[in-house]
């Protein structure tokens, strides 16, 4: 009687594991059953599907285009990019600017002490 329950329980665990490797081999489901082996699309970029490339039981191959990604966010963010290299540029720019206005104030009092002494030892 023992060993009948120790057989029936390890033949129940094994069709068990025989299920979830076969479900991800090929899913079944009680609309349809998918003859060939699921493999995952992932994509390097993320977005919204603006046009898909291929058709139903299309063949496809490694660098195939299977769909276009909406452009617009990308866009965005490019003007976004820009816009801030414009102002940092600017920043720099502006930033320069006021390291010549300082070099140019320490200059011009020591040519302002040195213009009465030319003056003194002149006269």
């Amino acid at each position: 009687m023992k060993t009948t329950t120790r057989l029936v329980a390890f033949l129940t665990l094994l069709l068990f594991v025989w299920y979830l490797l076969a479900d991800r081999m090929t899913p079944y489901t009680s609309n349809a059953r998918l003859k060939a082996i699921v493999i995952e699309v992932v994509p390097q970029v993320s977005g919204y599907v603006a046009a898909l490339a291929v058709t139903n039981a299309q063949l496809v191959e490694a660098g195939d285009l299977l769909a276009r990604i909406d452009q617009r966010p990308f866009v965005l963010e490019v003007e976004k990019a820009r816009s801030a290299l414009q102002s940092a540029t600017q920043a720099v720019g502006a930033s320069s600017s006021l390291v010549e206005i300082a070099q140019a104030n320490l200059t011009r009092p020591r040519s302002v002490s040195r213009t009465p002494r030319s003056r003194a030892s002149a006269s």
